[in-house]
């Protein structure tokens, strides 16, 4: 493997990995608008009533909003699946490096959602021997050698 594609290789299993520690966010904030959606239109999954709603109902601006409230949550239910499925996909891929220690480190940071510091402070080790632990999980999650 060249140089070029080593560092690029590395530089989108970071990606990927900053992605699952964001994913953290989106399904928090997705939970709190599927809340607020379930508080206000908590009666419109009354049996039947969704049904009726979608094949048509009579139009009115109350079913409008059930509509749209019922078309939120859905799509809010299904990103929070897709972002689980992302973190779900981060933890099996740190959970095959061999290093104890570079699983915790990335386990810490991308997947807890610690900083470097208290990633540092929980493994009892200096925050630039973090550092380096993480860049030589990288290139072993890359297979590059480290």
């Amino acid at each position: 493997m060249s140089e070029s594609t080593e560092y690029q290789r590395i530089q989108d299993i970071k990606a990927f990995l900053r992605s699952a520690r964001a994913a953290d966010r989106h399904v928090r904030s997705a939970a709190l608008a599927l809340e607020h959606i379930r508080s206000q239109y908590g009666t419109i999954r009354a049996v039947g009533y969704e049904q009726h709603i979608r094949s048509g109902g009579h139009g009115s601006s109350t079913e409008s909003q059930a509509l749209q409230a019922i078309t939120a949550e859905e799509r809010l239910e299904s990103d929070i699946q897709k972002w689980q499925d992302l973190k779900d996909r981060a933890a099996e891929a740190v959970s095959r490096l061999e290093s104890p220690l570079e699983r915790d480190v990335l386990t810490l940071y991308y997947l807890s959602g610690m900083t470097w510091q208290a990633a540092a402070d929980a493994l009892h080790i200096d925050l630039r021997h973090i550092y380096r632990v993480h860049g030589h999980a990288l290139q072993h999650m890359a297979g590059v050698s480290a």
